[in-house]
Formats: C-alpha cells, structure tokens, sequence
C-alpha cells in the first residue's frame, strides 16, 4: 500500500508512512502559502540569510570552488581534501576570462557574490546540483530496495522539500554528498553479495573522508560483530583521507588543515544563533537568560561531554537499526562545535529505516517519528516584535526539537537493555 504498509506475517497495518508523508505535504502547502502571501519574504525564516539575504545564497559551493584555485589550506578551507578535490573539478568548469573579472584574490575565505552573475560560475553550480539530487534519488531507491518506485519517489521528494534539505541546497554545501554515501553504506552493508558489501565498506569511507562526523555510523559494523569489515572501512577511510592531501601539499596541507580546523572549533562565539551543538545551545539560553556567558559556557561544555558519554554508551548497547541510526545523527548535530540545521539532513536515514523496519505499531515509535518529521517541517516563522532575529527561531525550535528526540531515545534505550538484561538474569537462575 502507498500510504500504509501490512506485515505479511502478523497481517497488521502500520501509518509511520502515512504520519510522515502527511506531515511533508502539510509542511509544502504551509511554506509556498506563506511565500505567496508575502511576495516570498518569508523565505528568509527558514534559509540562510546571514548579513544579507541577496548575496550569500550558494555561496558555500563558490568559496570552496574558487578557494582551490591555489592552496585551499592558505585560505582557512576547513574541509578535508578530498572535499577540495572535487571543487577543483568543478573550477575547471569556470572559464578563465570570468574567473579573472570577478575574483581578486581566491585565497579570500568569502569571495564576491557578483560572481553569480557569470554564466560559467552558475553552470558549474547547475551542475553540481543536478549530480547531487540524482544521486540523493538514487540512494533513496538502495535504501528502500524492498519498496515500490511510487514509495521511493515520494520520499525523495518530501526530503527535498523539507526545511533542513532546503537549506543545504541553498548553501551549495557538500555536506550532501557524505549523506549519499551514508546512505548507501547503510543500504548495502549486509548485503548477500560480497562485493557490494565491500563497495559498501568504500562508501562509507568516502562519507566519513568528506565531512569526518559519519564515522559514528561505523558503530554499526562493531554491534553486529564485522570487526574484519570495521578493520577494513577504517583502511579504506585513511586511504581516502589522506591521499588527496598529495594535492595540497602533502603532510604540510595535513598540518594546515588541522590548524584551520582547530581555530575554527575554537572559536566558542561564532554563529551561536545558527549553531545546533549541545554547547552552543547552553550559550545561548545563557544569552537568554542574561546570565554570564563564561559560566554557560562551562556549562555547555559539560552539557556535551555527559551527553556525548550517554550517547556513546547507548549507541553500544542499541540492538534496534532506526535507534542507533537516529542516535548517530543527534551526536553528529550535537557534539561538534560549529553544527548547521543541515546536518539534520541525517534524520533521513533513521525515518527510512523506522518505515521499513517497524513492522508494530508502537507510541514510542510514532512519537520519535513526530520528532524527527517536526524537524523537516518548514517553520515559515514571524514575530514581528523580533524582526531581527526571525530566521533564527527556527533553529531553537529545531534545537529543542533534536535534544527532545535524543533524551527520549536515550532513556529508552537504557530501559530497554536494563529489562534484556534482568530477563536474562531470570533465565539463568531458573536454569
């Protein structure tokens, strides 16, 4: 069935499809209603806007594009080299004649955003988004193999009109790519055909070499035993890594891009509004608050830390695939310190899996599946005693929204594993 699915065996029906896909239609009619009615103002509360809202829009594609015109590491380029690899390709894109009239200097973190008035600049971007939206389909399609084309269809387009997937087309960022291998790693990682599994494995690789943070997905191979497929995507990760650092200098670029990453995680004040990490939403109800910002600081410091030891715990001990997959994505939201709302593009993953693996209708369940289906909900928002701060409303709703989904997973996790195991105790001391 489209919008239900029976379990062949037990012969009861199941609506996590039906609640997800009516919250995203919902969620469509509400943003383009509220676009019509404000000659698409309101588009600012659930994009990015930053200084300007006419300038920035792609701007995470061309910066990092025109970065790797020399050293990207001279330039401050956070991002690993295999990222700055693939920009490059697309600099190739760029005819030189519009890359001299706009670009000054390419070593400038922030580059013109007349840029995109250049046809060749745009093209490059035009590509870039109709390879990553293919390919988004066509992890879809591997993620729900056992399902019909009209489900798959579906999904894809409800998650590319959610708020978070809306906001990283708007950036341009590659972030996208390292969910599509996820995604893929996760679709084929068991599969009967050992050489898929092994392409799998590669996947996986490339996810976690692209933006690092997927590598908690790996938990899965050490709950399920596959030490020697572990042992193997760590390999496949260092190869992928590290070897397009040869590109940028070698074992210099490495120390380069460590000093960058280093100095931006450090900086504890930038983007506290736009920012979704356990610790920088301490900072920010401290803001809130009027409170010291030093001791919230501290606070959110050991916010993190104790969040990230009871996720951590509860990822191991985990024996249901939507959970630890959920769980995965709200480390990877919460722990680093610079986290954007389109990370939650993870949440994906987890909703799939939950539609596909749930074969009971459980409230725990659908309440999770509320939580994360909130979160892809457009939030077309205005205040107008805030007009300053509207675009960031979203973003605590989001916050407080993910934090909600990660305590509740937690606890049930704990009490679950708690019950498996004083069964188990019964067992033995009837034995």
């Amino acid at each position: 069935m489209l919008f239900a699915d029976r379990n062949p065996l037990t012969n009861k029906t199941t609506y996590y499809k039906t609640v997800f896909y009516a919250v995203m239609s919902a969620s469509i009619v509400i943003m383009l209603v509220s676009l019509w009615a404000t000659d698409g103002w309101l588009a600012r509360t659930f994009i990015f806007a930053g200084g300007n809202p006419n300038t920035d829009t792609f701007m995470d594609f061309f910066n990092s594009v025109v970065n790797t015109y020399n050293n990207p590491y001279d330039a401050k380029v956070i991002y690993p080299a295999i990222c700055s690899l693939i920009y490059r390709l697309f600099l190739k894109l760029i005819m030189p004649q519009d890359f001299e009239s706009v670009i000054i200097n390419p070593d400038k973190s922030a580059q013109p955003p007349e840029l995109k008035i250049y046809q060749s600049f745009m093209f490059a971007y035009i590509i870039f988004a109709l390879v990553v939206i293919v390919l988004f389909f066509l992890a879809i399609g591997a993620l729900m193999r056992s399902k019909g084309n009209a489900d798959k269809t579906l999904m894809a387009f409800f998650c590319l009109f959610s708020a978070p997937f809306l906001f990283l087309i708007e950036r341009g960022n590659i972030l996208i790519l390292s969910l599509v291998f996820t995604m893929l790693f996760i679709a084929y990682y068991d599969h009967k055909n050992k050489a898929v599994r092994e392409i799998a494995l590669i996947c996986l690789a490339f996810a976690i070499a692209i933006k690092i943070y997927p590598v908690v997905f790996g938990v899965i191979l050490l709950n399920e035993k596959k030490y020697k497929e572990l042992i193997r995507a760590a390999i496949y990760t260092l190869i992928v890594f590290f070897v397009p650092f040869l590109f940028f200098g070698g074992i210099e670029g490495v120390g380069k891009f460590i000093r960058n990453l280093n100095s931006t995680s450090s900086n504890n004040s930038a983007g506290i509004n736009r920012q979704l990490s356990f610790q920088k939403f301490a900072i920010y109800l401290g803001k809130v608050f009027g409170s010291d910002s030093g001791v919230w600081m501290v606070i959110g410091k050991v916010i993190m830390v104790v969040f990230s030891a009871v996720g951590a715990f509860c990822l191991f001990i985990s024996k249901e695939r939507w959970k630890t997959c959920a769980l995965c994505v709200c480390l990877i939201v919460g722990v680093p310190s610079m986290s954007s709302r389109y990370s939650l593009t993870f949440l994906i993953i987890p909703i799939i899996l939950l539609i596909m693996d749930e074969y009971e209708n459980k409230a725990f369940s659908y309440v999770c599946l509320s939580i994360m289906s909130a979160i892809f909900l457009v939030k077309p928002i205005y205040i107008k005693w805030f007009s300053d701060i509207n675009i960031y409303i979203g973003y605590k709703i989001d916050s407080f929204l993910y934090l909600a989904l990660f305590i509740i997973l937690c606890v049930n996790i704990i009490f679950v594993f708690v019950k498996r195991v004083r069964c188990k105790n019964e067992t033995h001391g009837r034995a």
